[in-house]
């Protein structure tokens, strides 16, 4: 069986699924080339990055089965690997959740994925607004419109999703985030974390957070528990 290159393993975490306990699994290649990639070593396709056979992963998996709620698979973009659904499956048999974290750019793989029940939750990551400011922090030139297809398909609620932004000091960011939350506006959930070595206090980011949260059902800061239950929103107008 062919699957996407797994590059990495967490056997048990507590914090990659907010409210459960998850194994955490990281594929390589990605369809972005962010400056500020978190994680570059999981961005390359080349087969030379190496590879965990994927036996010892499952074998891994299926010994804390009983322990861990379900698998989260994230990269690099795991939706770019047409092989992805043969991965989900495996996991999906030994009875567990499912959380993909993706940037958007495969509405059609997300909407497939769904729809056939490999996926339980989805986390999105949103850098920017959808403008030229996302092709210049992606390093490539980004089809919008799918970004903007994944994020439609995701309000429609035929899943549990979130939306993520990495937030960085400066006041032109702020902006950013409120921007992305208008776009979003009505999400179940929109969570905020400091960018790497150069993002706020959580101070800021919880002021900040209570600001976007008024276009949004819950925003909080990344390992913090939401400020404020679920409220009902009006939503109307154009998201863009």
């Amino acid at each position: 069986m062919k699957t996407p290159p797994i590059r990495g393993l967490i056997e048990v975490s507590l914090t990659h699924w907010a409210g459960r306990i998850a194994s955490v699994v990281f594929v390589g290649g990605c369809t972005l080339r962010c400056g500020d990639c978190p994680a570059p070593h999981l961005v390359g396709w080349g087969e030379g990055k190496g590879s965990i056979p994927l036996d010892s992963v499952l074998d891994t998996i299926y010994r804390r089965r009983r322990w861990v709620d379900g698998v989260v698979v994230k990269g690099g973009e795991p939706l770019a690997h047409p092989e992805l659904p043969d991965l989900l499956e495996l996991f999906k048999d030994f009875g567990l959740l499912v959380r993909v974290e993706t940037n958007g750019t495969r509405p059609e793989a997300l909407r497939n994925l769904v729809r056939r029940d490999l996926i339980d939750h989805v986390a999105m990551e949103i850098r920017s607004p959808l403008g030229e400011k996302y092709h210049a922090l992606a390093g490539i030139e980004v089809d919008l419109e799918a970004v903007f297809s994944s994020i439609e398909f995701l309000l429609s609620g035929e899943v549990e999703y979130e939306f993520r932004t990495a937030v960085v000091d400066d006041e032109r960011s702020e902006e950013d985030v409120l921007s992305i939350a208008r776009t979003i506006r009505g999400a179940d959930r929109y969570v905020l974390r400091s960018a790497r070595g150069r993002g706020p206090s959580r101070s800021r980011l919880r002021k900040l957070a209570a600001r976007a949260g008024r276009h949004v059902r819950i925003c909080h800061v990344d390992g913090r528990p939401p400020d404020r239950k679920p409220v009902k929103v009006v939503i109307g107008g154009d998201r863009r």
